[in-house]
């Protein structure tokens, strides 16, 4: 990247590797769970994992686990960006904190899925409608740094492209479906004897986060839009 004018420990460079990262993980993730969520036998949020066949039980637990890591690793990442060791001290934006609160909260939601034995289809569910703008997001994010660092004609054409195109999709999922989507899994959750029963109590704290994360996002959806017109 140096012979194109990036810098090595520049920030631009820095948050476009990043960029490139996340692509590679959800471009990975998108597809088998896809092909998961559409074989499931019963396609109920809070359906045990008795429910599934243990070919499928041992995909979807592997599913989960390479989002798991992901989330796990990008908290890292973020931690360590903003530490400083001469005051050992830890000085995160407000964005940082909103990506380091969304990733304790999905790695919650893994783990707790994980350990109760019910709710990955829901789990899966909201990983699949998480990350499917997440290539071209990071696609329009990537050709907005790039343009900043090695502008040119063909850069500038795609910029406004991708920008309407990635604000678009983002409004739909998160606008559109984002509300339907929180409406069937928490109705399955907390209203069903069956949700009740297979998930129990965390039901519950899912619920909030599925909710909190939903609305938090419309505004970023607006945002988006903004920007993009």
């Amino acid at each position: 990247m140096n012979g194109w004018e990036w810098q090595e420990q520049s920030g631009d460079t820095q948050s476009t590797l990043g960029g490139l990262t996340a692509m590679v993980h959800s471009t990975l993730l998108l597809l088998p769970t896809l092909s998961l969520l559409l074989s499931h036998p019963t396609k109920k949020p809070s359906a045990p994992i008795s429910a599934s066949s243990d070919i499928w039980n041992w995909k979807a637990w592997s599913m989960i686990s390479w989002c798991q890591a992901y989330m796990l690793q990008d908290a890292f990442w973020i931690l360590k960006a903003t530490f400083s060791p001469s005051t050992m001290s830890f000085s995160p934006s407000s964005s940082d904190i909103m990506f380091l609160a969304h990733h304790l909260a999905t790695t919650f939601y893994m783990a707790t899925a994980k350990s109760t034995g019910a709710g990955h289809y829901s789990c899966m569910t909201l990983m699949w409608f998480g990350e499917v703008t997440n290539p071209i997001h990071n696609s329009y994010e990537i050709v907005k740094t790039t343009m900043k660092v090695h502008p040119g004609p063909n850069i500038a054409l795609a910029l406004p492209v991708l920008g309407k195109a990635f604000a678009a999709t983002y409004g739909f999922v998160r606008i559109v479906l984002g509300p339907i989507l929180a409406v069937w899994v928490v109705y399955d959750l907390l209203l069903t004897k069956s949700g009740r029963k297979d998930v129990g109590w965390v039901g519950v704290l899912w619920a909030i986060m599925v909710v909190g994360v939903i609305h938090g996002s419309m505004g970023f959806a607006f945002d988006y839009a903004l920007e993009a017109w």
